[in-house]
């Protein structure tokens, strides 16, 4: 018998994109599907499209409407809909990317093929633009042609916290509901769920990969990674960059806190061996830390930037971080100066280059 699985639609302020991700919701082939359309108390019409779509379907699917009465976040918004799920595996869309209608199917084999043990399953996804349009990822073009196998990813605890390797695209995602009972509900402090999510799945039943794009992944100028990727060169857009930088370095922290809380609630439930356990817990000591003091190093002022440097150098940053970061200890107008230009230069001598050009953070 097929299992009930959810489908969950998360919506925050894209109304500009909904009306495609909710196609792509409407349009899955599984039965029986249960959707849920989730928005995060959006002040645009997100809603409203998620709203009048669902009026006017008619078709198998159940469809659950959901709006928060204030803004969750999205860890926060994911702990919300995990109480209306309904079957053991929930799939997880973003309100800005496109699923294809073969997308629920596809994990829910290989869910079945795992002997429903898996903890979370995740795809390759193909690129578009803010017009739909396919394009290349600068970093994450997998040229191979796609073989539709399911691949168990074979990786220690350890391993993954120390790297965040594998790579997850989170709009890819589907995990099962065991997650959270095993770890509760996720911090509402943390913005990268997906990576707790990957560990929690390894700690527990595994991960699967599926080789085929069943997702088209959109990059638009207001998705986080996007806006990281940008290389600066207005004043104002400086400024947005290096408080981007100080978030991320923030939100990393927060992670790696979290990876250690699980890392210790899967000790103390026998789920990993006590080497594995310590390994990877002084892995997210040090990663927590040194995230903690690159987030202080870009708070801080110029006056307390040295010594700051200092501790971040003796917390094991890799070199050529600690070079990067030498550069603000110049006075601001003189660093933000050179950034200027390197961003002026960037863009013109190189006009065909994607304005989402890949650099390193920092």
């Amino acid at each position: 018998m097929k299992p009930l699985v959810t489908f969950a639609l998360f919506g925050s302020n894209q109304e500009e994109f909904m009306a495609d991700a909710v196609a792509g919701a409407l349009a899955q082939t599984y039965s029986p599907l249960r959707l849920i359309f989730s928005d995060d108390c959006s002040t645009d019409g997100t809603f409203g499209i998620m709203k009048s779509a669902a009026a006017r379907y008619g078709g198998p699917h159940q469809i659950v409407l959901n709006r928060n009465k204030s803004n969750l976040g999205f860890a926060g918004h994911v702990n919300c809909v995990s109480r209306l799920v309904r079957g053991g595996l929930m799939v997880v869309a973003a309100g800005d990317d496109i699923s294809l209608p073969c997308r629920t199917a596809t994990l829910v084999e290989a869910w079945e093929s795992s002997g429903r043990t898996a903890g979370l399953i995740h795809s390759r996804v193909s690129h578009i633009n803010q017009a739909g349009e396919e394009i290349r990822h600068p970093h994450f073009h997998d040229p191979s042609e796609p073989t539709g196998h399911f691949t168990e990813q074979r990786v220690t605890p350890s391993s993954y916290v120390d790297t965040l390797k594998p790579p997850i695209f989170g709009c890819s995602e589907a995990f099962s509901l065991s997650l959270a009972e095993v770890f509760g509900d996720l911090p509402t402090d943390l913005t990268h769920e997906d990576n707790v999510l990957m560990l929690r799945a390894l700690l527990v039943g595994g991960v699967l990969y599926v080789d085929r794009p069943v997702v088209k992944y959109r990059m638009h100028g207001s998705n986080s990674y996007n806006a990281e990727q940008r290389i600066a060169a207005t004043w104002e857009s400086i400024k947005a960059e290096e408080e981007r930088t100080r978030r991320n370095f923030a939100m990393r922290a927060v992670m790696h806190r979290v990876f250690c809380g699980d890392l210790t609630t899967a000790y103390n439930k026998g789920m990993i061996g006590k080497e594995e356990f310590l390994k990877a817990r002084a892995i997210g000591e040090h990663h927590e830390r040194l995230n903690s003091l690159l987030e202080h190093f870009m708070a801080c002022d110029i006056l307390r930037r040295p010594w700051t440097l200092l501790q971040v150098a003796r917390a094991g940053a890799p070199a050529a971080r600690v070079r990067k970061l030498l550069l603000r200890l110049l006075p601001a107008p003189a660093w933000q100066a050179a950034k200027l230009l390197r961003g002026r230069l960037h863009y013109g001598l190189w006009p065909g280059r994607p304005r989402h050009a890949a650099h390193r953070l920092l």
